[in-house]
């Protein structure tokens, strides 16, 4: 909607979307790395409590981390 009423709009979508960091890839398509970046956080976390000894004084908060994730 905003691309076909708003002209600022659309130059800003453009520009970057031009940006040699977003490798041509479409705004819509970088918005949505955020939130896929969550389940990868949830998985980092299990890895790291597995992987962490009980006895680490850190281990209880990597455990309790992981019942806070969706």
């Amino acid at each position: 909607i905003q691309l076909k009423k708003n002209k600022a709009f659309r130059r800003f979508k453009k520009l970057q979307e031009a940006r040699p960091q977003f490798h041509n890839q479409k705004l819509e398509d970088l918005l949505q790395l955020p939130v896929q970046r969550i389940n990868q956080y949830k998985y980092f976390l299990q890895d790291l409590a597995a992987n962490t000894s009980p006895d680490n004084p850190e281990f209880e908060q990597f455990s309790n981390g992981l019942f806070s994730f969706p």
